[in-house]
């Protein structure tokens, strides 16, 4: 980091981190796709998924690991690394890239096809846990957690809000992941879900602001702008190569850690109800999956959905790829300006 940099103020940085990691992503893209083909990280296309997307066999997979390279590089020129709440992200960011890009490398090398189910689960609660006991040993979050479109406040005892802290990164990380997988969706859905994040957490960050709409002001949790800014141009560099057609996939490299990541910073902003306001068709994704299972398991192989996650289920109903993936990014804007709606009642 130069220090000289320190002397803007975020907004500042917040723009040029966001420059930074676009121009990284638009210019190593090509190049870094060729990399992960020559290292054989090529995609797996499931049997029992579409069978038009069989056409995507070998499509080079991880670039989300790249999504985090180029947010960091940007983070460490431009953010300020005393920081307790960007360093505390940084480390989710990179604990939960590292556990995808892991699940990412297995699939394509072993026969099991990356981690089992509760192997992945298992590892993503350890990894919530160890964040979380960090963050209460470092900035001590508070419990109470304001309702959207009221002035409610909800008072939780500390060991139930841990317990709710994990609930959203793990789940938050899972519903990203389960949403992964159409060309362009995960990725544009997480753009949107950033950039009211970054609305958000900057509000909280601000005295005045957290003030007059009645947030929680969390003294230094405006810090994290930088890296949220970091992390929209990374996603929109990547979607550059991951719009229809596909030339690299996220991967778990990028739809677990932004999951995480998503969840983390809404609960350092204090914003824990408004994610699945914003993010609810990462919710609806997860929720069509766990539906879909478990009436297949109480009727004995009947189906609610023509396949899930809710992506195919259009997909399957006759509409294009590319016309499930517009409809569903579209929706995603409506739902963060209404989720933005929700900070001032009066």
């Amino acid at each position: 980091m130069l220090s000289f940099i320190l002397e803007y103020g975020i907004t500042e940085r917040a723009i040029l981190s966001f420059i930074l990691s676009i121009s990284l992503y638009l210019f190593l893209g090509g190049a870094l796709i060729n990399f992960l083909r020559n290292i054989g990280l090529g995609q797996k296309v499931s049997q029992w998924g579409p069978k038009n997307h069989l056409s995507k066999e070998g499509t080079p997979t991880a670039g989300g690991i790249f999504i985090w390279l180029f947010s960091t590089i940007s983070v460490l020129l431009f953010g300020d690394l005393k920081n307790k709440y960007l360093l505390l992200s940084l480390l989710t960011f990179a604990l939960f890239s590292i556990l995808g890009f892991a699940d990412d490398v297995l699939k394509k090398k072993s026969k099991k096809r990356g981690f089992t189910i509760s192997q992945k689960f298992s590892l993503q609660v350890f990894i919530s846990v160890l964040v979380m006991f960090l963050t209460y040993m470092w900035i001590d979050p508070s419990s109470s957690i304001r309702v959207p479109f009221s002035n409610y406040f909800i008072e939780l005892p500390n060991y139930l809000y841990f317990v709710l802290a994990i609930f959203i990164l793990v789940g938050s990380s899972n519903a990203v992941n389960l949403t992964d997988g159409l060309d362009g969706l995960a990725g544009g859905h997480l753009a949107v879900a950033f950039s009211v994040l970054l609305v958000l957490s900057y509000l909280a960050g601000h005295y005045v602001f957290a003030n007059y709409l009645e947030m929680f002001f969390v003294s230094g949790v405006g810090e994290v702008v930088v890296l949220v800014s970091a992390i929209i141009g990374s996603l929109l560099g990547f979607l550059w190569y991951n719009s229809y057609p596909a030339q690299v996939f996220m991967g778990d490299s990028g739809s677990l850690s932004l999951g995480a990541l998503l969840g983390y910073i809404s609960i350092i902003s204090k914003t824990e109800l408004f994610l699945p306001i914003y993010g609810f068709l990462f919710v609806l994704e997860a929720v069509s999956v766990m539906l879909q299972v478990g009436y297949f398991k109480i009727t004995g192989g009947k189906r609610i959905f023509r396949m899930a996650p809710l992506h195919h289920h259009f997909e399957l109903g006759g509409l294009k790829e590319t016309k499930v993936v517009a409809r569903f990014i579209i929706l995603a804007v409506i739902l963060g300006g209404l989720a933005l709606l929700g900070l001032k009642v009066n």
